[in-house]
């Protein structure tokens, strides 16, 4: 499945794209390669489907990965909070200027 099949397949089912992590069923959102679905609840003749989370990863024009449920990416972190330099002065070694973190 390429990835312009999977979009032409979103689009035929009325799911509609989000930016956040889908919370609603019938929402997807697009990460990169990978595509964060909602899934909706649907009834077969043989059992009921409940929907739930679903992450499809497309590489190479081929689904390479489908995984239930959806994983979060990490949080962007700030280098000197993460060193607790905050605040501190820190010697700039291109033409010794001083910059001071906050």
């Amino acid at each position: 499945m390429a990835e312009e099949d999977l979009r032409d397949a979103l689009e035929r089912a009325r799911y509609r794209r989000v930016w956040k992590k889908p919370a609603a069923p019938g929402e997807y959102r697009v990460r990169g390669a990978t595509y964060d679905l909602r899934l909706r609840p649907f009834v077969f003749p043989e059992h009921v489907e409940r929907g739930g989370e679903v992450s499809a990863t497309i590489e190479g024009g081929t689904l390479s990965t489908l995984t239930e449920g959806f994983e979060e990416p990490a949080p962007a972190r700030d280098p000197a909070r993460r060193t607790g330099a905050i605040g501190r002065v820190f010697r700039f070694r291109a033409g010794a200027a001083f910059v001071r973190c906050r």
